[in-house]
């Protein structure tokens, strides 16, 4: 029988590329570390509640280059999180969820429907 850890491969990640009007922010992020759960905490979040965005960042981020005005690449912390605003926040959580969610037409037409 398999076992949940192989099949969802929790160490598994996927690059995402969020554009911000020609500055690109590049993330490793850990697809499989989305679950139910961590959706409905998402969405229970509160706009400014930028502690959650935090912590749940922590579980899914491997890496991203964001970087200072001075070309130094921020640590991926709470502090950091605070810096950003909120409608940049939700741009990131957006793009990861579009990048770590099948495509339901790509799924269906590997499946020969």
């Amino acid at each position: 029988m398999p076992k949940l850890s192989k099949i969802q491969k929790a160490d598994e990640t996927v690059a995402v590329a969020v554009d911000f009007g020609g500055d690109t922010l590049n993330l490793s992020v850990y697809p499989n570390r989305i679950n139910g759960k961590r959706r409905r905490e998402l969405q229970a979040l509160d706009d400014d509640d930028t502690e959650g965005y935090a912590e749940l960042f922590f579980d899914i981020l491997k890496s991203w280059d964001l970087e200072d005005d001075a070309g130094k690449v921020l640590p991926f912390t709470a502090d950091t999180i605070d810096l950003l605003s909120v409608p940049t926040t939700m741009r990131i959580f957006t793009e990861i969820g579009e990048a770590t969610n099948p495509n339901p037409q790509t799924s269906k037409k590997s499946r020969g429907r």
